[in-house]
Formats: C-alpha cells, sequence, structure tokens
C-alpha cells in the first residue's frame, strides 16, 4: 500500500475510494472494505481510503475518549493494507474542513483531486458543515461528479450495527470476547518489553493505544516478526503487565516489540487462524514516509 499526502501523486488514475475515519477497522469496517475490493476485482481500479486524523470529536470539542484510539494511526495503516487498499490519504481534519459545505467538500476531495470512479461508504457517514453531508447527499451529486455511489448497510450483531461504540464500551467493560467478535479478531495491545521481573514482563504501551478497564485477562504475547507465542495473563492498570505463564518464555525480551492479544477463555492459544493478525508486523516492516505523519511518536492521530 501506497500512502499518499495531497491526492495530487495520483492525480488523473481512475480510483475506488473508501470514504470513513475507520477507527478500529471492525467488521463492518471490514464489510465496506470487501465491498470496495469487489468492485476492485470487477474493474480494475484501486482501492483508496480517505480517511482523517485526528479523529473529528476530538477538534470539535466532544472527545468522550476519543484521545485514545482503538487503532492509531500505523496500525490502521497495517490493517488496511491487510484488507488490499492500495492507496492510504489521511486528510488532515480541521475546523477548517469541519466547516466546509458538503459541496464544496465533494468537489474537491471527489472530483478536483482525484479521478474517482466509485465511492463506497458506510450508511451513517457524514461531513462537511453539521454534518449536512451524507450518503443521500452523494446520491445527488454522482452523476455530476462522475462517481457511482455505494452505501454498505449496517452490519448487525445482537440486535445493533457494529460500531467504534460497541467496541469501546465492550473493552471500557472488560468484555474482551465480546471486542473481538465485533472485530474480527483479539484487541492487541502493541509496546516494548521490559525487564523480566519474577515472572511478569511489563510492556509499555502508545499513550495513543485505548487500554481496556482495568483487569486480569487471559491473553497470548507474540514478539513481533516472529513465530514465538506464549500464552498467559495480562494485568491491566495504570500500565501493562504481562504474567507469562509458560516456562520456555522466561527469557530476556527487554527491548522487543511484542504484541499482547486479549484472548477469552476456551479459545486456542494458536494464533495462526485470527485474522489479520499477522498485519501488526507490517507496523514495524513497512516504510512509512518521513513527512507522512504516520510516525507518532507518541502524538496521538485519528
Amino acid at each position: 500500500m501506497r500512502i499518499i499526502g495531497t491526492g495530487g501523486e495520483i492525480q488523473g488514475k481512475d480510483v475506488i475510494v473508501a470514504l470513513g475515519t475507520f477507527d478500529g477497522v471492525h467488521k463492518g469496517h471490514q464489510a465496506l472494505f470487501h465491498r470496495a475490493g469487489a468492485i476492485k476485482e470487477e474493474t480494475g481500479m484501486p482501492v483508496l481510503a480517505l480517511t482523517f486524523h485526528p479523529h473529528p470529536r476530538i477538534v470539535l470539542g466532544d472527545p468522550q475518549g476519543y484521545d485514545r484510539l482503538l487503532t492509531p494511526q500505523e496500525e490502521k495503516v497495517a490493517l488496511l493494507d491487510a484488507l488490499g487498499v492500495d492507496y492510504f490519504w489521511s486528510v488532515p481534519f480541521t475546523r477548517d474542513l469541519a466547516a466546509m459545505e458538503p459541496e464544496s467538500f465533494a468537489n474537491q476531495y471527489l472530483a478536483e483531486l482525484l479521478s474517482v470512479r466509485h465511492v463506497v461508504c458506510g450508511f451513517n457517514f457524514t461531513f462537511g458543515r453539521k454534518g449536512a453531508g451524507n450518503p443521500s447527499y452523494l446520491w445527488t451529486r454522482q452523476r455530476d461528479l462522475g462517481f457511482l455511489l455505494h452505501v454498505v448497510r449496517p452490519l448487525n450483531v445482537g440486535g445493533s450495527p457494529v460500531s467504534s461504540t460497541r467496541v469501546r464500551r465492550a473493552l471500557a467493560r472488560g468484555h474482551t470476547g465480546d471486542a473481538a467478535y465485533l472485530l474480527g479478531r483479539p484487541y492487541c495491545l502493541q509496546g516494548y518489553a521490559g525487564q523480566l521481573d519474577g515472572g511478569t514482563l511489563k510492556v509499555d504501551v502508545s499513550g495513543c493505544k485505548l487500554v481496556p478497564g482495568p483487569g486480569v485477562y487471559t491473553s497470548v504475547l507474540r514478539v513481533s516478526l516472529s513465530e514465538e507465542m506464549y500464552p498467559g495473563v495480562t494485568t491491566l492498570g495504570s500500565g501493562v503487565e504481562i504474567e507469562v505463564r509458560n516456562h520456555s518464555s522466561q527469557r530476556n525480551l527487554s527491548g522487543r516489540n511484542v504484541q499482547v492479544f486479549l484472548t477469552t477463555e476456551g479459545e486456542g492459544e494458536d494464533l495462526s487462524s485470527f485474522t489479520l493478525m499477522r498485519a501488526y508486523d507490517r507496523m514495524l516492516s513497512q516504510e512509512l514516509p518521513q513527512d507522512s505523519g504516520l510516525r507518532s511518536s507518541g502524538a496521538c492521530l485519528g
């Protein structure tokens, strides 16, 4: 996947644009990208994910915890790459952007800067001043802007749509199994391991990442860019502590990047079947442009 910064890098190239914030890259988002992928297979056009940072709620003064993200920017990039997205454009979300009339936004981002032939968005996607832009508005503009609109219906689980808010609520309550079901994968905390201390390994997790409510969780620790995986128990409080039960893991992992997958009782210890798991390796192995804004260095990006 190629990360672009202005849209000009692919100007004149026919593309399929997937619109959204995509925090969590949950099952609902995945359904949207599967739809985009089906169009790609039919047309041969590449898929561009057009998203925004910081999270709009932060800029609009209604963060409601969104200063901590389900998928910080680098993680989002890795997961979308695994879903077959060809281009990633993270548009800086500002008050000026929020104040744009829907007509101006659509003209600029879906016609002038890009050669858009298909637009894929969720049923509840909004944009522009006071959120006046929505799928109904895009439907009225598709002909004159030269694209076909594809609106993805809600993916209902348990009687209501899958959403980032539902994932957040599940994690806040410590219901990691529910969160995993909505995400399509176990929730992952990634960071660098400290010194092993009496069987407990402390891991520093990015301040941008939403950490579930305090408690003790079954988990699997995986050493990034390797096949090493260890079942254990994760204690969440002010930080992340991994208490490893597998004696083969009692070696020095200090300084290694590790992934902590929060599982549920009864789940197997073999992570090979977990959807998108190895996408997290891309966060370490991919080359991101220095000016892309994706190397967060502790700054929380949406």
